[in-house]
């Protein structure tokens, strides 16, 4: 491939994660890809088959650069130096400068001028290993930015690599989801972000089994965002937060579903021919999704969640520390969304020790811990100064709630600069912010989580 042809492209995808080794577990058992080593000291390539899907980049031990873990999209340019200063030109920003990847190709890190980052490259002439492929298991085919402003988003990227408009959809309170394409092919959409959510670019990897990919997610200590969500077209999405919180998506096309079912069938057949048995089939057993006509008749404007199980979880455990006032505003929101929150304080204690209550109390589908910096402390023998930190009991419960209820269970709540525990990947960590962004977030945690909860009502009300 000429690298004119890969102008505005997709080419490439790189996890860059805190915890390689849990990464390669967990995107083989969900995607099904195979880890694979490479001539680059900590990165792995992954492997759709034979061919190389994409990477991880291991973030360093001692990395003070507060880079989280997220996955990048590299986009396909013949000339990264005069795509960087076009970008530029247009109110982009420069987030790693170019520099030679040996034998590899050239890249740099940009963002868009609303804050989304991806990079751009352009492979060596001697490269020998294969892109990101759009098709098949395993691959990436399609790619959607959440943006503060859709129109001017639509512009800064059509300028820099010659993405047309495609159609539009409109998905009513939440704006117009923008088709664009890539040398007339519609390769993604734009869209709308949520008030208090940065802007950020969000890969779609295509399974073949959306349900063994989401039964896949929850064993590896990931957690399912939205989905799995039934499109028009027989596809079948879900979004999703890996270990380590970074964001993706999978696609199960309906021509994936019609092998699947043929599969079955044949199985079907092969086991009634041995029993030499006629047994009826019923049509119900073997549905056969229509044709996915086109990518973006998939996508989230003609989106169908399916039907809503019946919810009757009316109870959240609020763990906190020092802060009265936190804890109170915490405990009237939840109680504005109809579901009463469990403070062990307010408890009768009846003889029992914490330890006790807090078993009696935690029959529960849901967490709240809210970490505030109530203590503070360092390693001994460090001569850093003293860091703000959440009560030991705060830490203590965190733990007891995740062993019991599970990660995507627990949403932690975090005020100023409290020191983190780490190695917590899984658990929702949300800023409590004093302009109550928090209450946006921890609605889609309790909505996830099976709680009814109106976002629109959140929304309107703030």
């Amino acid at each position: 491939m000429r690298n004119a042809d890969i102008q505005g492209q997709f080419i490439w995808h790189d996890l860059i994660t805190t915890d390689a080794a849990e990464a390669r577990n967990f995107y083989s058992r969900v995607v099904g890809w195979t880890p694979k080593a490479s001539t680059v000291d900590s990165y792995t390539l992954l492997m759709a088959g034979r061919k190389q899907a994409a990477g991880i980049m291991s973030l360093p031990d001692d990395d003070s650069s507060a880079t989280q873990p997220h996955w990048l999209v590299y986009i396909g340019t013949p000339d990264v130096d005069h795509t960087v200063s076009s970008a530029i030109s247009l109110g982009g920003r420069v987030l790693k400068e170019a520099s030679n990847i040996m034998d590899v190709g050239r890249y740099a890190v940009l963002s868009d001028p609303q804050g989304a980052a991806f990079a751009v490259f352009a492979p060596h002439p001697n490269y020998e290993g294969s892109l990101s492929p759009s098709e098949g298991e395993g691959g990436f085919p399609w790619h959607e930015l959440a943006t503060t402003n859709v129109p001017a988003a639509l512009k800064f990227y059509s300028q820099l690599f010659g993405w047309t408009r495609g159609p539009a959809h409109d998905m009513g309170e939440t704006g117009i989801y923008q088709i664009f394409a890539n040398h007339e092919i519609d390769v993604g959409g734009i869209y709308k972000s949520a008030a208090f959510s940065p802007c950020s670019w969000l890969s779609y990897v295509r399974v073949s089994d959306a349900a063994h990919a989401a039964s896949a997610v929850k064993d590896a200590g990931g957690r399912i965002l939205n989905g799995p969500l039934e499109a028009s077209g027989g596809s079948t999405l879900l979004q999703i937060l890996d270990p380590r919180g970074c964001a993706f998506a999978l696609i199960e096309t309906a021509s994936s579903k019609r092998l699947l079912d043929a599969k079955a069938t044949n199985a079907k057949l092969k086991k009634r021919k041995r029993k030499k048995k006629r047994v009826p089939m019923r049509s119900e057993n073997y549905p056969t999704p229509p044709l996915l006509s086109n990518l973006p008749s998939a996508q989230q404007s003609h989106m169908r969640s399916p039907p809503t199980q019946s919810v009757t979880k009316s109870k959240v455990f609020v763990v906190h520390g020092r802060d009265e006032a936190a804890r109170e505003t915490v405990a009237r929101y939840l109680e504005r969304l109809g579901i009463n929150p469990i403070i062990l304080h307010e408890q009768a204690s009846r003889g029992l020790t914490v330890i006790e209550k807090l078993e009696r109390q935690a029959d529960v589908p849901f967490a709240v811990v809210l970490l505030t910096p109530d203590d503070e402390g360092h390693l001994i023998g460090s001569n850093d100064a003293l860091q703000p930190r959440a009560r030991q009991n705060v830490i203590l419960e965190l733990g007891y709630f995740v062993g019991r209820l599970g990660r995507s269970s627990v949403c932690a709540l975090y005020k100023g600069h409290v020191e983190l525990p780490s190695d917590w990947g899984g658990v929702a960590w949300v800023p409590f912010d004093t302009h109550g962004g928090w209450k946006a977030e921890l609605a889609r945690e309790l909505r996830g989580a099976g709680f009814a909860v109106d976002l629109n009502a959140i929304i309107s009300e703030r």
